[in-house]
């Protein structure tokens, strides 16, 4: 009698630590499938660009792959994968993301870069009103002199910035030429009160050639660097005028809510 009490405790002693393992086998993989990935790093040594920019990409999970594209679609499993640099000789949106077998893919990590031209050089630019003397850069020289700024926004010479409702940026270009697009490099920090603006208009005198309409964000973002398109009429242009319309009132959600945002610019680009 006590041998086969024994037995059935030995049997159910191993069958407990069968199940444990089993569980716990299967707890780690569940724990690995719902892990999302961290996002690639990218790195260049500059968004502007005149002959060519490297860009590299770097994540040090083993076993894992970066997939990218080069057009700003969509990175799937079927993307091209990421071997070495890649040298870049045009304007690119280059979007990246994680891959492995045992976790989730990552969100995508995106970096876009520009190749300049010479189309702005010599011009003259107005802006009304002045940046605030705490952000006024080199002045309106440094909207053209294809140096990007950074997170710094508080030190360097590269951001103007600007709490105004509206920015109107007069140019006078030191040629007539043919352009279809105005390019504006601005930053998003909303812990700093500084926003994307709701809206762009592009001018040639009094005649409206382009505008974009920018959505108000639904939650707080980090800082990230953003360049906004405004496509317009192709034409002969000698002068431009651009109109910057700032968030009038930051969000509800944010602590700055009801005040004006600031706005934040380093460079302004044709095409």
């Amino acid at each position: 009698m006590r041998y086969t009490q024994l037995v059935i405790v030995l049997l159910g002693l191993l069958f407990s630590c069968n199940t444990k393992e089993k569980e716990e086998e299967e707890s780690a993989y569940l724990t690995a499938v719902n892990t999302l990935m961290a996002a690639p790093l990218l790195e260049c040594e500059n968004l502007f660009f005149t002959d060519s920019v490297k860009v590299a990409m770097k994540f040090s999970l083993p076993d894992s792959n970066i997939k990218y594209t080069l057009d700003g679609s969509d990175v799937r499993a079927e993307s091209k994968t990421y071997e070495k640099p890649l040298l870049l000789d045009k304007t690119t949106l280059l979007k990246a993301k994680n891959f492995h077998p045992e976790f989730q893919s990552s969100n995508d990590a995106s970096i876009k870069v520009i190749k300049t031209n010479s189309k702005l050089a010599g011009s003259k630019i107005d802006v009304n009103p002045n940046p605030n003397e705490r952000y006024k850069a080199t002045g309106t020289s440094s909207l053209t002199d294809h140096i990007k700024g950074t997170s710094s926004f508080a030190n360097g010479n590269a951001w103007l910035g600007f709490q105004s409702d509206s920015i109107r940026m007069e140019i006078k270009l030191s040629q007539a030429q043919t352009l279809s697009k105005v390019i504006v490099s601005t930053m998003v920090n909303h812990g700093a009160w500084i926003f994307v603006p709701k809206k762009i208009t592009v001018f040639s005198g009094t005649r409206e050639i382009g505008k974009v309409d920018l959505p108000k964000p639904s939650k707080e973002d980090t800082f990230r660097l953003e360049f906004i398109d405004i496509p317009i009429k192709k034409d002969i242009y000698d002068s431009l005028s651009i109109m910057v319309s700032s968030v009038n009132e930051i969000p509800e959600w944010h602590q700055g809510k009801g005040t004006v945002a600031w706005f934040f610019t380093d460079e302004i680009l044709v095409e």
